[in-house]
């Protein structure tokens, strides 16, 4: 109990009350500072709420696909870790003692115990945010390895991003706590017991937190994690999200503390080559022209098959394009055809596609129910059937535009 007295979640705050002292007086402004200073991080954390309400919708989704890998595991961990985060209430407790310390008379002061108390909250958090800081990256680096491996990574991008923003948010709330509690550490022998002690005989505060907490992947060599703390603040803020011109903005800030790229800048690609037709490629080069004769026993040059199906292959894309509609399902093969080319056009993100302003889970959602009706048309309830999927394609992708 006296070496896990942080782990408790059934601590109660202890009663709000204040002593008189006029000979030891000292400054409550670093420690007011220091609050605020919290209070303004904690109050804007809506993009990690949203992050971790996308991450238990995705726990749902792909429970099945992933539910014997490790990653699932350690992503199932970082959510349990982040349902304890938003049950701490740690805002509540600092806006407390705030309102304690601001509306205090002068010569009184709150008690150690209160002061005792948000030490240990900040523990709390630490350790808390400590796990979703190691659990999160754990989880990314399996996912990451099955989007190099080919490995169902169309449906690892999204556990894999979601888990990335989540590990950064979670290092800067964690670098920030180690922040607020070595500040505060400092005043604790300055106040005064009243009453009943609050922490039990024998436990003793860490003087530094960061090593109190003991974690080896702290200090990554990252760039992104040496930005500025106001372009921290404007990068994670809400409103970012709503304004792409600011997230391009951003996005470049971020790509100018980057080091030296591994990669080569698009002026560096352009190609300095002269730029020809494929039709004149074509005429210049006769190595895949075959060779017959005619009924004179004379050489005569023919254009080879490979071109021909080149050529047939182009024609029966355009015919697709131009009948690709809803409106062309008219029975089950029909219908199959159409799923088909909309998978096809979406994987190679082609402009004829008509879903492409839906996501994965969107599209998979769509396509699980226009499968699920093929076997059931037939002659006798063909138009029935028909428009049930013309209505789910109405509700789930027209109205979405």
């Amino acid at each position: 109990m006296e070496v896990y007295f942080w782990n408790n979640s059934k601590i109660c705050a202890p009663p709000i009350n204040s002593y008189k002292d006029t000979e030891n007086e000292f400054d409550l402004s670093k420690i007011t500072t220091t609050l605020e200073d919290a209070v303004c991080v904690l109050e804007n954390q809506q993009v990690l709420h949203k992050e971790a309400a996308v991450l238990s919708r995705l726990i749902y989704k792909l429970g099945t696909k992933f539910r014997h890998d490790i990653g699932f595991s350690y992503l199932r961990r970082t959510n349990v870790a982040l349902l304890k985060y938003l049950n701490l209430q740690l805002l509540k407790d600092i806006n407390t003692f705030l309102e304690v310390i601001t509306n205090v008379i002068q010569n009184y002061f709150p008690t150690r115990q209160m002061f005792e108390f948000i030490l240990v909250r900040l523990q709390t958090f630490s350790k808390i945010m400590s796990r979703i800081h190691v659990c999160s990256k754990k989880a990314a680096s399996f996912y990451f390895d099955r989007i190099r491996r080919g490995d169902a990574w169309w449906l690892s991008f999204m556990p894999y991003s979601v888990l990335c923003r989540i590990w950064y948010l979670s290092n800067h709330l964690l670098k920030n706590a180690c922040k607020w509690y070595d500040n505060l550490i400092l005043y604790r022998n300055n106040f005064q017991i009243l009453g009943v002690t609050f922490v039990p005989e024998g436990y003793e505060f860490p003087v530094d937190l960061y090593k109190w907490l003991e974690i080896d992947e702290f200090d990554d060599d990252n760039p992104l994690l040496k930005l500025p703390e106001s372009e921290i603040q404007e990068i994670i803020s809400p409103n970012v999200l709503n304004n792409e011109e600011v997230i391009c903005k951003k996005g470049n800030q971020i790509n100018s503390h980057m080091p030296s790229a591994k990669y080569q800048s698009k002026q560096q690609l352009v190609s300095v080559g002269e730029a020809i037709s494929r039709d004149q490629y074509l005429e210049e080069h006769k190595c895949n022209l075959s060779i017959s004769s005619d009924n004179d026993g004379n050489a005569k040059p023919e254009i080879a098959p490979v071109i021909k199906l080149a050529n047939v292959n182009k024609e029966n894309k355009l015919n697709h394009s131009v009948r690709h509609t809803i409106e062309a399902v008219q029975n089950a093969k029909s219908l199959k055809q159409f799923i088909s080319v909309e998978e096809n056009y979406r994987k190679n993100n082609n402009i004829n596609s008509l879903t492409l302003h839906l996501g994965f889970m969107q599209w998979h959602s769509l396509k699980i129910i226009m499968s699920g009706l093929i076997s059931k048309i037939n002659d006798k309830n063909n138009k029935k059937i028909i428009s049930k999927i013309k209505k789910a394609w109405e509700n789930k992708c027209i109205n979405l535009k």
